[in-house]
């Protein structure tokens, strides 16, 4: 697929950084992984994929959505607030 943009992005201490509302989490344990608060490439293509690299380096990355971060609980919403309660009760 053609390449539809480019952008540079600096990553946090944790090794993410943000995308269009979404959280992009590079993956542990990769030889050319760059450091902390480097600046990393992202490229998104027409098919929505995205691709990150690092100094010519494709890097292995998870796509969070802003609010599907695995590390914040969801809150619950009115229709299952009664089974949550239902559940601590029982």
């Amino acid at each position: 697929m053609r390449l539809d943009t480019s952008q540079g992005r600096s990553n946090s201490a944790q090794l993410s950084c943000r995308f269009e509302g979404q959280v992009l989490q590079i993956e542990p344990g990769q030889m050319q992984a760059p450091k902390a608060r480097a600046m990393v490439d992202i490229a998104q293509h027409r098919d929505s994929r995205l691709e990150l690299s690092y100094r010519g380096w494709a890097l292995r990355h998870t796509r969070y959505a802003c609010n599907d971060h695995p590390s914040r609980t969801k809150l619950a919403d009115a229709k299952t607030v009664g089974q949550r309660v239902d559940k601590a009760v029982a």
